[in-house]
């Protein structure tokens, strides 16, 4: 995990006056573990946790990756870059552009140049 959201996700729940058990019942988890470990950097929130965390917080889902990228790159959730495929990729079929279905194989691909480009993107090596 190249980002540490967990101090984020730490303030903004203590500056909303939450506790743990707050957020873990929120979610309809049983205990405040999760939680607990997602602000030790322990394990990381699924995508959809960080969207629904952004809303609570009134942030953006990109709030939790600011600032922390390391090394002059980041990284991606893989769930968040199948996500961003899939839309991509739908709509080039619904402009027909791609006219056949893509193996798994130049899928994998695809989501190696979106790395490849975000990361050029924050080095600025590469503009939209």
């Amino acid at each position: 995990m190249n980002y540490k959201i967990g101090s984020k996700l730490r303030e903004l729940r203590e500056k909303n006056g939450k506790s743990q058990e707050d957020i873990a019942k929120y979610f309809g988890f049983s205990s405040k573990n999760s939680i607990g470990k997602w602000e030790r950097n322990e394990s990381e929130p699924k995508y959809e946790h960080l969207v629904e965390l952004a809303k609570l917080y009134n942030v953006s889902v990109g709030y939790f990756f600011e600032e922390s990228i390391e090394n002059d790159s980041i990284t991606l959730p893989a769930e968040l870059q199948d996500k961003i495929l899939d839309k991509i990729l739908d709509d080039l079929e619904y402009e027909d552009i791609l006219k056949s279905d893509i193996s798994e194989d130049t899928k994998i691909r695809l989501k190696k140049s979106l790395q490849r480009y975000a990361n050029n993107l924050v080095n600025k090596k590469e503009d939209l």
